[in-house]
C-alpha cells in the first residue's frame, strides 16, 4: 500500500497563500514593480510546495516493512522490516484531530521513519503495530501478558 502526505497536512501553507493572494488583489495600486514580483512569486511557492513535497516523498507497507521513498531526481529509499521495528508511535495535533490526519513514527534500532500527513493514521499505526508483533519478541512478551492476565483473572475468581 502506498502513501502520501495529506493536503490536510498543508493547510497552512494554502491558508497563507490564499491572504498572500488577498494582500496581492488589495495592494496592487501601492506596489512597486519588485514588491508586485516578490508578491507573486511567494505566494506561487505557497501553492507549489505543498505538491511538489507530495510527489516527491511517499511511503509504502509492504509485506516485508516500512519504506520511505524520497527523492526527484535522486531516490532515496529508506527501509525498516517488521521483524525490527522497536516502537510505533501516532502523532495528531489539535487540527489533525479536528481534519482526521497525523504522523507516524516508526523506529528501530537502525533509524526512524516519521510517515507525515497520513489521512486516518489509526487505521495505518494499527496495521504496522499488528505487522510488527508477529516479529520474535513481541509476540512473546504478548503471550506472556496474555499469561499474567489469566492468572490474575483465576485468582480474583478463587479468592473475590
Amino acid at each position: 500500500m502506498r502513501y502520501r502526505p495529506s493536503r490536510r497536512y498543508y493547510l497552512f501553507y494554502y491558508l497563507l497563500g490564499i491572504l498572500s493572494l488577498i494582500s496581492l488583489i488589495l495592494l496592487y495600486p501601492i506596489l512597486n514593480f519588485h514588491s508586485f514580483l516578490f508578491l507573486i512569486l511567494f505566494t506561487f511557492f505557497l501553492f507549489q510546495y505543498p505538491e511538489v513535497s507530495r510527489q516527491i516523498e511517499y511511503y509504502e507497507i509492504d509485506k516485508n516493512g516500512v519504506l520511505l521513498k524520497r527523492g526527484l531526481l535522486r531516490k532515496k529509499i529508506k527501509m525498516i522490516p517488521f521483524s525490527q521495528i522497536n516502537s510505533v508511535n501516532l502523532k495528531k495535533g489539535i487540527i489533525g484531530r479536528l481534519l482526521n490526519f497525523g504522523n507516524i513514527e516508526v523506529s528501530s534500532s537502525k533509524g526512524t521513519i516519521e510517515m507525515k500527513g497520513i489521512v486516518y493514521p489509526e487505521e495505518i499505526y494499527d496495521l504496522i503495530k499488528h505487522r510488527s508483533k508477529g516479529g520474535g519478541k513481541y509476540l512473546k512478551i504478548e503471550k506472556e501478558d496474555e499469561e499474567k492476565e489469566e492468572k490474575s483473572h483465576l485468582f480474583f475468581r478463587m479468592f473475590g
